[in-house]
């Protein structure tokens, strides 16, 4: 699927989300549903990542399926501390 159309798909769920909770809903739930809309939006433009894990060019730890650059590196940080950790002990 191209940027463009994905764009649109976001664009129209958006304008269906602002149509049916306006105000009536609280701000949290409707904040709630954008961020559901914006994963979903990332997803559909592969913006979804992975890290693997090697010591000596051999794979200790990977993990795959973050929707978004900067939480694959959160988490791939955390993972290589907790690696580190384990080495140590």
């Amino acid at each position: 699927m191209d940027i463009s159309r994905s764009l649109k798909l976001r664009d129209k769920a958006l304008s269906r989300i602002y149509d049916v909770y306006g105000s009536a809903k609280s701000y949290y739930s409707t904040s709630a549903q954008l961020f559901e809309v914006e994963e979903f939006s990332k997803w559909m433009q592969c913006d979804c990542y992975g890290y693997i894990i090697k010591e000596d060019d051999v794979e200790i730890d990977s993990c795959w399926g973050f929707i978004g650059f900067d939480y694959c590196i959160e988490a791939a940080k955390e993972a290589g501390a907790e690696k580190i950790e384990e080495v140590d002990a």
